[in-house]
Order: structure tokens, then sequence, then C-alpha cells
């Protein structure tokens, strides 16, 4: 709990927030995000006390979705006391996972589905603050304490001037001429089939 200036007589208060790391992290490695070989990513440890690229260990290996690699806004690779967020790219959304510091799996917070994740910021321990939002939802954040407890929503969310409790969204894949699978969201009116004509507005990105 940081301490503020009181009053001008130097009388000195506190005042509780949502501050970022309250003690050093006990890290005794680098966690480095790596393309070599892995144009996916994958994630390296190299020891604090030899930083030398050739004893640099793979604890997370490349997999069918890409690791953001993110070096302007909130981490996309945070490494904690115990845990290891990694923000992934799911062809257009993008969600959180969970490692300890060794690259197995843990369980992972309670995202939106279809939807994107980011913001990730260290508080204490392994507990952490992400933002998430999708089509249907503004954004959010969300703290998750790393141990497979419950994730909850923060009152630090938008809110939005339009009702959208009664659209759904489905997610389908299109194969392209070259053999490419190509991610379709659809928005549809809760009762609607994705199967059945009707009007739309459709919007593509990407290159």
């Amino acid at each position: 709990m940081p301490w503020c200036p009181g009053k001008p007589s130097g009388r000195r208060e506190k005042r509780t927030t949502l501050d970022p790391i309250q003690r050093p992290l006990q890290l005794t490695a680098w966690y480095l995000l790596s393309r070599h070989e892995a144009p996916r990513s994958k994630i390296l440890r190299v020891p604090i006390v030899q930083l030398d690229r050739s004893k640099a260990a793979t604890v997370v290996a490349e997999g069918t979705d890409t690791i953001v690699g993110s070096f302007w806004e909130a981490p996309s690779v945070l490494p904690t006391e115990n845990r290891l967020y990694l923000l992934y790219q799911r062809g257009g959304t993008s969600k959180i996972r969970v490692f300890d510091l060794d690259g197995k799996p843990q369980p992972t917070p309670r995202q939106l589905a279809v939807a994107a994740a980011d913001g990730l910021t260290p508080i204490r321990d392994d507990e952490v603050p992400f933002a998430n939002w999708f089509f249907v939802e503004p954004p959010a954040f969300f703290r998750y304490g790393g141990t497979g407890e419950e994730t909850t929503k923060t009152a630090l969310a938008a809110r939005s001037p339009v009702d959208l409790s009664r659209v759904r969204v489905v997610r389908e894949m299109a194969t392209s001429n070259d053999g490419t699978r190509v991610p379709v969201n659809i928005l549809l009116p809760r009762g609607r089939s994705a199967s059945s004509p009707g009007p739309c507005v459709v919007n593509g990105h990407g290159g």
C-alpha cells in the first residue's frame, strides 16, 4: 500500500489503490519471445546470471496459434512469481493462456468467446488484471489470481449505448482458393439460424 503526500502540514496519509507490483519479483531468468525456426513464436528462458543465448531453453514451444509480440503497449509475455502469462492471436481474436515458469499449462482466466484480450498488468504475486471485449460487449477489466480462482469483473468497464443482448456471435471458417482457412465472424439476431438467408452487411480486412 503506497504512501502519498497529505496536507501542506507535511502529514502523510494512506491511499488504497490498484497499484502495480508492490514488491520486486524474485525472477531468476529472462523470458524471451523467439521466432527462430518458429514463425508462430516460442518462449525461451535465459538465466539472468549468465545472459548467453546459447544457454536458452525452450519453455513454451511453438503451437498452432501465434504468441503475440507486443513491445509498445501492455506486455504480451508476462512472467509473475509462479506463472507465465502469454497472449495468443487466433485469427482475429486473441486469448490469454497461463503456464508455470517451466512451461507447463495452468488453468486460464475465464474469457469471452470470439473476443479480444489485452492489458496484462502485474499486481502482486500471480494476480493480474486484463482487458476483454468482443462484438456485442464493450471493453472491461477483469482480475485473475493465477491459480484457477474465479475471474472477477471490475468496475473499470465501458458501457454501450446500444443493447446487444439479443445478438449472438457465430464464428465459421471459409476456405480460400489456395487452401487457407479464413475466419468469418457472423452477428445474428437470437433465434435466426446462420444457414437461413437474409440481408447482411459484410466487412473484410487483412491482406
